[in-house]
């Protein structure tokens, strides 16, 4: 660990090594010991001592301060899954002046981009995700670039891209076993467990589920640990396992018990939606679309707000009320087809044509299903055109890096030239 001696501050650099390091610099001033008690307070899942620790800094006095106290704000936005706050945490970042500092940028970027995923904006979240690898790539932080591999691989797994999600968490995995915390460790492989998952492995993946919730993020009752019993409690459902599903979706939601995360609690009542309108319990199916109902829309992920009105959908139509079941399954049609969710259309489309049968409604249902097949088939040359596509953006994000780096330094060069001229010229007029 950095020991900084007597008076001397705690660097932008070291700072960003304790971001996602379980050591750092062990600071002296009192801004910075805040700081770090803001970093001990997240990763200790802790979001209320966190936000409370922020509300009590006096207004930060440097750039690098200002910079480091509005990343933490949309660090802790993030941690609360208040996606509109997220935003507005993203817009006041960027306006700092220290954002125009390529490692900063780098750090911010990444926090961005998992806004920007969480949002359903997969695109422009890869995209910065890989301009913050190509800068700490730069800088010879291969943790750091590692963590942005995964953020893309959980971008992709969130588009449907199981083999392309795959591919990115397996890059990453040799820089998070040397360099990571036992808890990042345990989290993406956990991640890595839900990628199986998706692409139908469910026997394996349930072994290495069940192999985490002993593991350092998943004991307490926390987000992380939310996430592993979902996975659980899906793949229990899915097996037609349906009371150890309930079980380990209610013990979910104890997890998140007082702690926002508004998405992870609405893609967890979806769940059990489901799992209630499978063994007809239809009052408790409305129970969860009702709560789901009443959380901002802004802060729902589009997967989750399908699965949803698709769940209400049928519900509706189980009652006989097939005009409503049609406008709710519009609604999650369109959300689905906006978003590019292809695996959730092809699924809502095969289940709704068991139980529409206006023909001209069926028809209209059964041409929609032909697309997304066709689109399916496409998928997995498109999901190696993706891995390429990924290598080439990052490839050109590093040179432009590069590019950059060369310009400054030719930049630097220059004034050091100009300054000596210009000394050398008052040192000939003193003579």
């Amino acid at each position: 660990m950095y020991i900084p001696q007597r008076g001397e501050k705690v660097t932008f650099l070291e700072f960003v090594h304790g971001l996602v390091r379980e050591e750092g610099a062990t600071p002296i001033e009192p801004f910075w010991i805040s700081i770090r008690s803001v970093q001990r307070a997240l990763e200790g899942r802790n979001v209320a001592l966190a936000e409370e620790i922020l509300a009590s800094i006096t207004d930060p006095t440097s750039e690098v301060e200002r910079f480091v106290f509005h990343l933490l704000r949309l660090s802790t936005a993030i941690s609360t899954g208040d996606l509109h706050h997220a935003q507005e945490c993203c817009s006041a970042l960027e306006l700092q002046p220290f954002y125009r500092q390529p490692l900063a940028q780098a750090v911010a970027d990444n926090r961005i981009g998992i806004v920007l995923r969480m949002r359903g904006r997969y695109d422009d979240a890869i995209a910065r995700q890989l301009a913050a690898r190509a800068v700490f790539d730069f800088e010879d932080r291969r943790l750091e670039s590692a963590l942005c591999m995964t953020e893309v691989a959980a971008t992709l797994l969130s588009r449907g891209d199981v083999a392309g999600a795959t591919s990115a968490y397996l890059a990453s995995l040799g820089a998070i076993e040397r360099e990571a915390s036992e808890s990042k460790r345990a989290v993406v492989k956990a991640n890595l467990a839900s990628a199986l998952q998706r692409s139908g492995n469910a026997t394996e993946a349930e072994r290495l589920f069940l192999q985490s919730p002993n593991d350092g993020p998943f004991v307490s009752l926390n987000p992380e640990r939310a996430m592993l019993l979902q996975n659980l409690a899906l793949i229990a459902k899915l097996d037609g396992r349906y009371a150890t599903a309930a079980d380990r979706y209610t013990d979910a939601l104890a997890c998140l018990e007082g702690k926002g995360l508004y998405g992870q609690r609405a893609r967890l009542m979806s769940g059990l939606a489901d799992l209630a309108l499978r063994t007809k319990e239809f009052d408790t199916v409305r129970k969860y679309i009702g709560a789901i109902g009443e959380i901002n829309e802004g802060n729902i992920p589009v997967d989750v707000q399908v699965s949803a009105a698709a769940t209400a959908a049928r519900l509706a139509a189980l009652e006989g009320d097939l005009a409503n079941a049609m406008v709710l399954l519009n609604r999650a049609r369109t959300i689905a087809r906006d978003a590019g969710l292809i695996t959730e259309r092809y699924e809502m489309l095969t289940e709704a044509l068991t139980y529409i049968d206006d023909p001209a409604n069926k028809l209209d249902l059964l041409d929609e299903l032909v697309e997304v097949q066709n689109e399916r088939l496409k998928a997995v040359p498109s999901s190696v055109s993706s891995i390429i596509d990924l290598r080439s953006k990052y490839e050109q994000e590093k040179a432009t890096v590069e590019i950059e780096r060369q310009q400054e330094r030719t930049r630097d060069h220059r004034n050091t030239n100009t300054h000596v001229r210009r000394d050398r010229g008052e040192t000939c007029m003193t003579r």
